[in-house]
């Protein structure tokens, strides 16, 4: 079973909540139960005529996963900040 982790700014718990929405793409929120913070994130299953929910799942719970300095575009959006100071 795929586990998220805990919200980044207060350690909240947070929940995966698929939106009904009138459009043709899949739209997600990851919304954290303490203090609120909430991310959508969009699957666009007209883009793969093979689409499949469950990868759409597997895929955004990495992406919430992935954390400052474990790789990925956060570390390089850090590591560009510290350069302007």
């Amino acid at each position: 079973m795929l586990k998220l982790k805990n919200c980044p700014h207060c350690g909240g718990e947070v929940m995966l909540c698929r939106l009904n929405t009138m459009v043709s793409v899949a739209e997600f929120s990851i919304v954290c139960t303490e203090c609120g913070l909430e991310t959508r994130i969009y699957a666009n299953p007209m883009a793969n005529c093979c689409f499949d929910m469950g990868e759409a799942v597997r895929s955004i719970t990495e992406k919430w996963n992935r954390r400052d300095g474990e790789g990925g575009q956060h570390e390089e959006v850090a590591r560009g900040a510290d350069e302007v100071q």
